[in-house]
């Protein structure tokens, strides 16, 4: 008895289900979201901050908590400590404020790098702390400058930056979705991913003009 002969049109399979395609569609919406998130409601808030920090100018009066102007104070370095686990370096110096209450000077900074600074501070170093809004947000020694992670400046531009790429990995579990569950068992079109890129872009564009 002759088999059946079995006719191939070139569509191709769904490869992993309707529940996979299901899962793709919430998985993209849910990326999506948080690159919106991301963009509209961290990167915003960082680049109003960081605007202000640049506009603030030297405080005039006696402290208060929180203020917006930039006020220097002298401190000593207690301990400096610099420790690599894996990729991740932790640079911090432990200061003593040297004014009354010595406020938000004494106590632990952290720096991204190691130079200027950083690396050339030693226990019992005399430095100079600049304070906004209650953070110490750059460390002063002799003629070298360098901000600290409380410093606001380009937290809002790597905040996009992360948003932008959670934005098109959304996109493209979206797509992965759309594929699965109306187009998977059709012919790939190039209409399909010209539009998804299109998409890609579009969000992206809207992420990374939504923040700073």
């Amino acid at each position: 008895m002759r088999g059946r002969k079995r006719h191939h049109s070139g569509a191709e399979e769904v490869p992993f289900g309707r529940a996979k395609g299901v899962l793709g569609l919430v998985a993209g919406m849910a990326v999506v979201v948080l690159s919106l998130v991301l963009s509209f409601g961290f990167a915003g808030g960082q680049a109003s901050d960081e605007r202000a920090f640049l506009a603030a100018v030297p405080c005039a009066g006696p402290p208060v908590p929180a203020e917006d102007c930039l006020r220097v104070e002298a401190a000593t370095v207690r301990t400096v400590r610099e420790e690599t686990s894996g990729r991740n370096t932790t640079r911090e110096v432990e200061l003593a404020g040297e004014g009354p209450g010595q406020g938000p000077v004494t106590g632990r900074v952290y720096f991204r790098h190691a130079v200027p600074v950083f690396s050339a501070l030693e226990p019992g170093d005399r430095v100079r702390a600049t304070v906004w809004r209650g953070r110490v947000v750059e460390l002063s020694s002799g003629t070298r400058r360098q901000a600290t992670l409380a410093g606001p400046v380009g937290d809002a531009t790597e905040t996009t930056v992360v948003a932008v790429v959670v934005s098109a990995v959304g996109v493209g579990l979206l797509g992965y979705g759309v594929w699965v569950l109306g187009l998977g068992r059709r012919p790939r079109s190039r209409t399909f991913w010209a539009g998804l890129g299109l998409a890609a872009l579009v969000l992206g564009t809207v992420v990374a003009t939504a923040g700073p």
